[in-house]
């Protein structure tokens, strides 16, 4: 064998060498680019990259809808004995009996709760006028505060800003102006009351009001 066929054989062997050289490390390179059969992707194929806050964040977000969607009242479903807010239902008909507004549905809706409330508002207190124009006291009181708000079972798709009630009865009422003092022939101010017997109700005029029984006035100004 001559020197020639020799180098030859060398350069044959040496070019092989680095052909390998450069397919193997090509090849690794692929599979350290690709992702596994378990990576989860987006649609274009990218691997989704969730952080740790992201999901703390989305845990948070959670845990307050389903603590403000406590106090919603699942009509449908509904049925005397739920809880909704902890206030047990008692009594659930419809409004009006009259068949032209039947079956019951959130327009037409009354349901009675048991359980006391302890409530912060502004009150709104009207007396008889005069001219007859309105024969009767009323007093209202309008609750706008969150944690208040939580305590009140409403339908879902009443304001859940605020929730107004009307004191039932007119001895509750009566005791209220004597107390206070109360004169004149429409008196505002903020009240804290406790309360009970909260009843929802809900009708297609719109002219009924949400009552409640009064209990204790803890402060009135």
């Amino acid at each position: 064998m001559t020197k020639d066929t020799i180098k030859i054989i060398i350069i044959s062997i040496s070019a092989l060498l680095v052909l390998s050289g450069l397919i193997i490390t090509g090849m690794w390179f692929f599979l350290k680019e690709s992702p596994s059969e378990n990576s989860p992707q987006t649609n274009s194929g990218e691997i989704l990259n969730r952080n740790s806050s992201g999901d703390k964040n989305l845990t948070k977000e959670k845990e307050v809808v389903e603590k403000n969607a406590n106090n919603y009242v699942d009509l449908p479903n509904l049925k005397v004995g739920d809880k909704v807010a902890d206030m047990p239902v008692t009594s659930l008909r419809a409004y009006s009996s009259e068949q032209r507004f039947l079956p019951m549905s959130e327009n037409n809706v009354s349901i009675k709760f048991n359980g006391k409330l302890s409530l912060e508002g502004a009150y709104t207190y009207i007396e008889p006028k005069p001219d007859n124009t309105y024969k009767k006291k009323d007093f209202y009181i309008t609750v706008t505060k969150e944690s208040d708000l939580a305590k009140i079972p409403i339908l879902k798709n009443d304001d859940s800003k605020k929730v107004i009630l009307r004191l039932e009865f007119y001895e509750d009422i009566s005791k209220l102006q004597k107390m206070f003092k109360i004169s004149n022939n429409k008196t505002t101010g903020t009240a804290t009351l406790i309360v009970e017997n909260y009843t929802l109700n809900r009708f297609t005029s719109g002219d009924a009001s949400n009552l409640v029984t009064l209990i204790e006035i803890k402060e009135l100004k």
